[in-house]
């Protein structure tokens, strides 16, 4: 339960500090009082996220501190212990702090702990039903919501979401590739048919220059072999030789230098004359013979030539250049036939996910029938409660063909409030009133359920009145039996029945504006449920209502 709450500089709180008792706790005041900053207060308490607008005009920081008592709250004990946050007495102690400059803090028995944190233990400890809250009756994807959470399938679904989450993004890659193959189909053929022209060409690295070397000396093979043996025969072969002109001068410069030393150095240098002349001659007849007059290599070397120049005016490319193309056409191919297996791997990925997402979705399904007809008796036993025992309430699940992110089916809530009348959507039938009392049938429904120890209603009563706003107080009442109640009403008829009833009033002092949380006695309890009766002017008939308001319980 909720012990205490502390409230420093909200709004215009300046400081108050409140002590909750167990059962139905009750929250007054005139409109505009300031009733809302406790549930504000509340909301950061459980982890809601704040701006520094909530701090009073003035100030820097403000805060809100409360006291917890989960003696009777296993889960928040068994929370609490595996986030390594000490309470072995049972009592937590939540402080937040809020501050202008957004060094924002807070603590869980004054150890500093995350938001979330916060925010969880707030979940299993204290629900909230603010003022707006209502509108949630009308829409379906709320009914699927409350029916899932009663029927307990959170791990079902929370299985069935991920395998939904990876059977779209499997699902968004296939049409990917889909669209990558079917914009790449034209090109496909197009890379296939030019990466075999070019693998049939045989092209090589440097080709282009060999092959014009090649065709330049076959084209003058017959002159280069003919002059080729001119000098040979020249230098070497013929009579009267260059060669053997070179031969008696050499004896005779070898003579010379013998006979005077001034011919030496003209004797080695003909030497070298001499070799080159043999060198020279030598060459000339290898190469002769080297040189092959084929005219039939010679027109394959024409035709090669004619058939690159061919293909380069064709790529507009040159030789290398084509060749580096062809690299990139393998590839551009290879990313294809990549492309190819895995699409394969993932269209049976995607089979797989979705006959899972159908079994699954089919478990789900058979949950949410029994649990929904589990509700429907839960609600009714409610209904009678709350004054409304012809009320009817059915749940209708439609199922969709194909899988969405909670299953295939479509919930709605169908509500009848008249003895005999078919039930219809809740959102075309319900009343203001009535909607208020199936609000509070299936929070009863649920606390039951999940064992929150602390439940807050933030005007439970919207739309109703007399007989049908005392019932809804009973209800409370008895519901505070087994929860502890907080709640904020304008209704004398429910205010009655608080074990404990606290009045917010504002006051002007100095300039400013205050906000005041007060715990009334007796006798103020009185003169508060006798000024909801009548007004402004507390009369001494009000009164006597008032007194037999709370004492007909």
């Amino acid at each position: 339960m909720l012990r205490e709450l502390k409230i420093h500089n909200l709004v215009l709180v300046k400081d108050a500090h409140i002590h909750f008792s167990d059962g139905l706790n009750i929250i007054t005041g005139e409109t505009g009082a300031g009733k809302s900053v406790i549930i504000g207060s509340l909301n950061l308490i459980i982890g809601q996220r704040a701006s520094s607008s909530i701090i009073r005009q003035g100030e820097e920081t403000c805060s809100v501190e409360a006291v917890l008592d989960i003696s009777g709250n296993m889960r928040a004990q068994v929370f609490l212990e595996n986030s390594g946050i000490d309470a072995e007495d049972k009592i937590v102690y939540i402080k937040r702090e809020i501050a202008r400059n957004g060094a924002n803090r807070q603590y869980i028995n004054a150890s500093p702990v995350p938001l979330n944190v916060l925010e969880k233990l707030g979940a299993i400890c204290i629900d909230i039903h603010g003022q707006h809250d209502h509108q949630s009756l009308f829409s379906i994807d709320a009914h699927r919501h409350f029916l899932d959470w009663y029927s307990g399938i959170k791990i079902d679904l929370e299985t069935y979401k991920k395998d939904f989450t990876d059977w779209q993004n499997v699902s968004g890659q296939l049409d990917d590739i889909h669209a990558q193959i079917e914009k790449n189909q034209h090109d496909r053929k197009l890379w296939k048919y030019e990466l075999e022209e070019l693998n049939q060409a045989e092209l090589q690295y440097g080709e282009e220059e060999t092959l014009e070397q090649e065709y330049h000396l076959l084209s003058n093979a017959k002159e280069i072999k003919e002059r080729a043996m001119n000098i040979y025969d020249a230098l070497y072969n013929a009579e009267d030789s260059l060669h053997d002109h070179a031969c008696i001068l050499q004896r005779n410069f070898t003579e010379l230098s013998r006979l005077d030393s001034f011919f030496e150095e003209y004797n080695n240098s003909f030497e070298q004359i001499h070799s080159i002349i043999e060198d020279t001659a030598q060459a000339c007849r290898v190469r002769n013979e080297q040189v092959d007059c084929n005219d039939e290599r010679l027109e394959e070397v024409e035709k090669r030539i004619a058939f690159l120049e061919k293909l380069k005016r064709k790529f507009n490319l040159s030789i290398n250049k084509l060749l580096e193309y062809k690299a990139e056409l393998e590839n551009r191919l290879q990313t294809e036939q990549e492309l190819d297996v895995r699409l394969v791997l993932l269209e049976s990925n995607q089979k797989e996910l979705y006959d899972r997402l159908l079994k699954n979705a089919a478990r789900i399904s058979s949950s949410r029938s029994l649990g929904a007809e589990r509700l429907k008796k839960h609600i009714k036993s409610e209904f009678i409660q709350l004054a409304l025992p012809d009320a009817e309430i059915d749940i209708e699940i439609k199922h969709s063909e194909q899988p969405g992110p909670s299953g295939m089916d479509i919930v709605e809530f169908l509500f009848s409030g008249n003895k005999g009348e078919r039930c219809a959507p809740l959102r075309k039938v319900a009343s203001g009133g009535e909607v208020s009392r199936i609000m509070l049938a299936l929070k009863s429904t649920f606390a039951d359920a999940d064992n929150i120890s602390v439940m807050v209603f933030d005007e439970i009563d919207v739309n109703l009145g007399g007989a049908a706003a005392r019932e809804v107080g009973k209800r409370l009442r008895v519901l505070a039996g087994s929860h502890q109640i907080l709640c904020i009403t304008h209704l004398p008829q429910i205010a009655s029945l608080g074990k404990t009833h606290f009045k917010v009033e504002k006051s002007f002092d100095k300039d400013r504006t205050y906000t005041h949380i007060t715990a009334l006695s007796a006798e103020n309890r009185i003169e508060e449920i006798a000024r909801m009766l009548g007004g402004k002017d507390i009369t001494s008939v009000t009164k006597i209502h008032a007194k037999e308001l709370i004492e007909h319980v």
